[in-house]
Order: structure tokens, then C-alpha cells, then sequence
């Protein structure tokens, strides 16, 4: 049983976790190398963005709209840091979740499950 695939997938485009299948150490280092590549673009945005409130800024009305971009880009950069710090939490979180107190125990459970995995997914 896979527990929260979609979101893993995701993690895995972003850049912020790697997948089972590079067990090779050619595949690790491009996904590692393509995990860096994404988070230089996410940084330079959030660099341009600064710069942007600090040159372009001619009215309040542009310094509200161009700080909340920055923000909200700042807070992106801190999340994928968190998560990249967290990773192997992340990773014994998630064993857990498909261990025994938290595994479905008979078939009523295992259809719950689906159905759940199928709305997130």
C-alpha cells in the first residue's frame, strides 16, 4: 500500500524528494543535479522579486502588490528548505503510517483507505 503517492509525486517534480527508482549513483547525482537546477530558479525569482520591491516601486499601491509576491515567494523558499532539512523525519513519518496501528486491518478499512487515496489522488 502507498500512502499519500500524489503528494510524494509531486515532492519528486519539485525537486524535494527523491525517488525509489535512482538506486543507481549516475541517476542520483541528475536527480540531485535537477533538484539543485530547481531550486536556483526558485531562489533567483525570489531575488528578482526583492529587487523589484526595493527598485520598482513608484506608488504604494505597486510596493503592496510587489511585496506580497515577495513574500509569498520568501515563504516557497523557506517551505522547500524545511521539507529538504525534514526529509528523513518525512521518510520514517511516512513508514510508520503503513506500520501496524495505522495499516487497515480488514476489508472495511482497506476500502476506506481507497476511497481516500482516490480523492487525494
Amino acid at each position: 500500500m502507498t500512502i499519500l503517492q500524489p503528494i510524494f509525486n509531486i515532492l519528486t517534480i519539485c525537486g524535494c524528494r527523491m525517488p525509489s527508482s535512482c538506486r543507481t549513483s549516475y541517476k542520483r547525482m541528475l536527480y540531485i543535479l535537477y533538484a539543485t537546477f530547481v531550486l536556483l530558479l526558485l531562489y533567483s525569482f525570489c531575488i528578482s522579486q526583492f529587487l523589484n520591491v526595493i527598485i520598482n516601486v513608484r506608488t504604494a499601491d505597486e510596493l503592496c502588490n510587489s511585496f506580497y509576491m515577495f513574500i509569498a515567494s520568501l515563504l516557497s523558499c523557506c517551505k522547500i528548505v524545511a521539507l529538504l532539512m525534514n526529509h528523513k523525519a518525512i521518510k520514517i513519518f511516512r513508514r510508520k503510517l503503513e506500520e501496524e496501528p495505522c495499516k487497515p486491518t480488514n476489508t472495511k478499512e482497506v476500502t476506506i483507505q481507497k476511497s481516500f487515496d482516490k480523492n487525494i489522488g
